[in-house]
């Protein structure tokens, strides 16, 4: 009976290490909260690869293509530009003024004979004037005139000239102007044909006043005067 619990025993203590062996441990469990130890990364070789190494070529994007400036062609012919309308040319004119066309004025002052006994005469003037818009820079008019001295001379006729306009201060205009007048003359010996020129300068104020300053000449017989007179009138 001893020989056969020492025979169990024996076969017990023979059968555990084989069944050690046979048995694969099961990984530790780790608690939560715990870091866990690097995994050891292994590098296998690739059977594909180039065992000269690494190619020296490296895929690149295709450069795009460079242009060139375009020249122009030195017999190309640059088109004219094309000719402004009569409508466009109106609008780059500058404003025609619309300003009273009459003139009503009179004035006086003095004649200066350049030969006889009395030298210095006096003059009155009467004077009706008409600006045509169409004609622009043309004037017509009646006029008449007495000097007097030693004897009264009496002019009237008809008078013709040009004027512009100078400078543009708002309310005030300046104006200068010329005219011939011709008519007849009364006095001294006799009545004759009378002629004679004259030069002003003009303001217009507020389109409704004018004031001027006037030179001329006039002759009688065989005795020329040289006249200056200052005139005022009214515009409309």
């Amino acid at each position: 009976m001893r020989a056969f619990c020492i025979v169990a025993v024996l076969a017990g203590v023979g059968i555990a290490p084989a069944r050690a062996q046979d048995e694969v441990p099961a990984p530790p469990t780790v608690a939560p909260g715990t870091p866990s130890a690097p995994a050891t990364a292994v590098q296998t070789e690739d059977p594909t690869a180039d065992p000269r190494g690494p190619s020296l070529v490296e895929a690149t994007e295709p450069a795009a293509p460079t242009r060139l400036p375009v020249l122009e062609s030195p017999t190309r012919r640059v088109p004219p530009p094309p000719e402004p309308t009569e409508a466009a040319l109106e609008e780059a004119l500058p404003p025609t003024l619309d300003l009273p066309q009459w003139r009503v004025r009179a004035g006086g002052g003095v004649g200066i004979a350049t030969g006889g006994e009395t030298l210095v005469w006096g003059r009155a003037t009467q004077e009706v004037d008409v600006q045509p818009r169409e004609l622009q820079f043309l004037e017509f008019g009646l006029a008449a005139a007495q000097t007097v001295g030693p004897a009264t001379i009496v002019q009237a006729g008809v008078r013709a000239g040009a004027f512009a306009w100078f400078c543009d201060e708002g309310d005030v205009r300046c104006q200068g102007a010329i005219d011939l007048q011709a008519g007849v003359r009364a006095g001294g010996a006799d009545v004759a044909f009378d002629l004679g020129a004259n030069l002003d300068l003009r303001l217009l104020i507020g389109e409704v006043f004018e004031v001027s300053l006037r030179g001329g000449f006039f002759s009688v017989d065989l005795v020329s005067f040289v006249n200056l007179t200052g005139q005022a009138g009214i515009a409309f």
